[in-house]
């Protein structure tokens, strides 16, 4: 046997890992790039698909005296919102339209993988997708840009002073309201007449000082009855600006005539505080803030006295 023939040998262990694991990377990269591409693709067609339904409400409204169709049905009786055919066609569609029909916002899942994401369209997004579900703020004036009595008011009369609007600034808008109370319990609240029994979620953006603040609701019933919401949110002041929530099902066996969505004093060290941009939305999902004024939504109505309408994120 020759001296060349005895070193002659084969990979050492050490090296076939290397080589298994070089392969390994490699084949990760090939994945992540051709499932990043793919993504991209399927949510272009997503974005198409949305886009010619947005294409499809606009000639619709032309040729039916400039509104909106008044249902989910008589917009896929014109062959819009199809759910049927296509790689990626549309299913579990939903539809709400201003009560003058002259704005719209359609929720739909556009996805035949099954991650549920929901996209939404509305009159005011210019037919551009906007990932997030169509929900509507019930708060008529949200932000507090317009100045009015018996829709949202002061909690208490004693030892309450009001300024409107607040000179601390605007969370939203350019308006707010600051309480100065010497009253644990007193105040500022929305009233919302409502008649729909669900969940609800109620949120307000607070911030001053003093003590702390309490963001909660208060149910009330057709026969006089109510009742405080058991998740209230308390938080103490701070100059920075801090978003309170809470949430409560309405009582199935009763009728519901409307809702109290307050923030109010919650010890006996009494603030001074301001609110702006408050919040109530149908379930049991906190979104991220939106009125009429946001980019995508409409109002219902006169803004900032009706409610608002448009894709929202959950958070």
């Amino acid at each position: 046997m020759t001296e060349a023939h005895q070193h002659r040998r084969g990979f050492t262990i050490v090296e076939l890992l290397i080589v298994i694991v070089v392969i390994g990377v490699l084949a990760a990269i090939t994945i992540v790039a051709y499932t990043g591409i793919n993504n991209q693709a399927r949510l272009s067609a997503i974005k198409s698909t949305l886009e010619q339904q947005a294409k499809a409400m606009e000639l619709w409204k032309t040729q039916n005296g400039e509104v909106y169709p008044a249902t989910l049905s008589a917009a896929r009786a014109a062959n819009m919102l199809d759910e049927d055919g296509g790689a990626y066609q549309i299913v579990d569609a939903s539809y709400t339209v201003s009560p003058d029909r002259k704005n719209y916002c359609v929720s739909a899942t556009v996805d035949p993988n099954g991650s549920g994401d929901r996209y939404s369209i509305t009159s005011t997004s210019g037919g551009a997708p906007i990932l997030g579900e169509c929900v509507t703020n019930l708060i008529p004036n949200p932000s507090l840009e317009v100045n009015t009595v018996g829709s949202q008011q002061a909690g208490s009369d004693s030892g309450f002073v009001m300024t409107y609007p607040s000179d601390d600034g605007a969370q939203f808008g350019s308006r707010s309201v600051k309480v100065a109370t010497t009253v644990v319990g007193s105040g500022w609240f929305w009233n919302v007449p409502l008649a729909t029994s669900s969940p609800y979620v109620g949120s307000i953006y607070v911030w001053g000082s003093g003590g702390s603040v309490q963001v909660n609701g208060r149910m009330l019933y057709s026969d006089s009855s109510s009742y405080d919401w058991g998740s209230p949110s308390t938080a103490n002041l701070g100059s920075a600006r801090i978003r309170l929530s809470a949430t409560q099902s309405t009582d199935p066996a009763k009728t519901l005539a409307g809702v109290y969505l307050w923030a109010r004093s919650a010890n006996a060290t009494t603030p001074t505080f301001s609110v702006d941009g408050a919040m109530l939305t149908r379930g049991s999902n906190l979104y991220s803030y939106g009125d009429g004024d946001t980019p995508g939504w409409f109002w219902n109505g006169t803004p900032h006295a009706s409610r608002s309408t448009g894709p929202a994120v959950a958070l």
